[in-house]
């Protein structure tokens, strides 16, 4: 790969390289089967070049790493929410993160690409950190919501407390349609 010419991988049409993911995912079909199905496909495409069981490992290992990355991204964006102190993470968050772990896992492999040139890297790093700037604003700004969300609910419940307690009448008991009053008036609702 090194050497600068692409993968035999690399060369074989998108249907079939998708198709021999799909077998690779197969716990049921060993990496030799894949081989021999790629090889009848690509005839049956009017290729008649085969593609080697080593250059079929090869990619297998490659996709194992790229599957291995993102699942290790995908992890540390949920920690990094954690960390945040974003119990809900909103969907514009968790839609960036998985932005942000995308572009982290396609500037990766572009990296082992035999195409990529620097400033197609330093594009997508540009790109990155823009976006993880943009991605820390959105998850701060969700935590700030979230907090005043939870302030509301809070005061609105201190609120109700209070407003219970001063419809209590002189027998102790809550009443009834006062407390309907102040359901009413504090939430809005009508409470029947």
């Amino acid at each position: 790969m090194g050497s600068g010419t692409p993968s035999r991988i690399a060369l074989i049409p998108e249907r079939a390289r998708k198709q021999l993911e799909g077998w690779l995912y197969d716990p049921a079909t060993t990496q030799l089967e894949a081989t021999d199905r790629l090889n009848g496909l690509l005839r049956q495409l009017g290729i008649e070049e085969p593609v080697s069981r080593h250059s079929v490992g090869r990619y297998a290992r490659r996709i194992e790493r790229a599957g291995k990355r993102m699942r290790e991204a995908r992890e540390l964006a949920r920690i990094c929410a954690e960390t945040a102190g974003v119990e809900d993470v909103s969907n514009q968050a968790k839609m960036g993160i998985e932005l942000l772990h995308q572009m982290l896992f396609d500037a990766t492999a572009l990296v082992g690409e035999e195409e990529a040139d620097q400033e197609n890297v330093d594009d997508r790093i540009e790109r990155m950190k823009s976006l993880a700037l943009i991605l820390r604003r959105v998850v701060g700004a969700a935590k700030l919501d979230a907090d005043h969300a939870a302030a509301i609910r809070r005061e609105a419940a201190e609120e109700a407390l209070r407003a219970a307690e001063a419809g209590t009448g002189a027998d102790g008991r809550l009443h009834l349609d006062r407390l309907r009053a102040d359901v009413q008036r504090i939430f809005g609702v009508s409470a029947q």
